[in-house]
């Protein structure tokens, strides 16, 4: 027998998760915070209690803010404020658990009767999420093969226009990476994403060939 319960605002969210990653100089650990996007606050609560549950959901697409031209699904929740619990038979232990917000009743004269949910209507909603979640899937593969086109044609650009204003005997200002802040001297191409150059450090008089991203300098004036 599925019942329908209410959820508390935010617990339809997805789950949020701690980890540790060592710090970029490698001397320290930091908390750093992620989202479970496949699984709510309340799933996750309810899961741990030990019950069956489901929440209807419908797959949106995302741009990814972290990598550029990326995009992926988010999962929502398709009944704001509400979900599907199974074979409930201590209502008050069920109200205990973080997120839920209470049973969905009917009143019967002075008694207050949790609401079924047929069968029918939850594989009615599965039906529906699983077809979100292939619109979606489609138009993410679409969106993200557009744009890694898109970034390949920027990308030969980049490359052609550099080949063209590089050249061997050239000075440039490293501006990123090996040398960063130092001027050295090209002495040709090493492939298609690195230049060779010269650099001197000023202050103890070594002189090393070093390997630069095509991007990583600009020309002297």
């Amino acid at each position: 027998m599925w019942l329908a319960i209410r959820t508390t605002p935010g617990a339809q969210m997805p789950q949020r998760q701690f980890e540790t990653e060592l710090t970029t100089r490698g001397k320290g650990y930091r908390i750093v915070t992620s989202l479970c996007a496949n699984v709510s606050a309340v799933e996750r609560a309810l899961s741990e209690a030990g019950y069956q549950h489901y929440m209807p959901a419908e797959f949106k697409v995302i741009r990814n803010r972290k990598k550029t031209g990326v995009y992926e699904l988010r999962r929502f929740p398709l009944l704001q404020g509400y979900m599907f619990v199974h074979g409930v038979t201590d209502f008050e232990r069920l109200r205990g658990v973080p997120g839920v917000a209470g049973l969905l009743v009917s009143h019967i004269g002075d008694q207050r009767i949790p609401i079924n949910v047929s069968v029918v209507d939850i594989i009615t909603m599965r039906t529906i999420e699983a077809n979100s979640h292939t619109k979606a899937d489609k138009e993410v593969a679409a969106l993200n093969s557009s744009e890694r086109a898109t970034l390949t044609k920027t990308a030969q650009k980049a490359l052609a226009a550099a080949k063209r204003k590089l050249n061997a005997g050239q000075t440039v200002k490293i501006l990123w990476g090996q040398g960063i802040g130092h001027e050295a001297t090209l002495t040709g191409w090493e492939d298609n994403q690195h230049l060779k150059a010269i650099l001197e450090n000023l202050r103890t008089g070594v002189v090393e060939e070093i390997s630069v991203p095509f991007d990583a300098v600009k020309l002297v004036a």
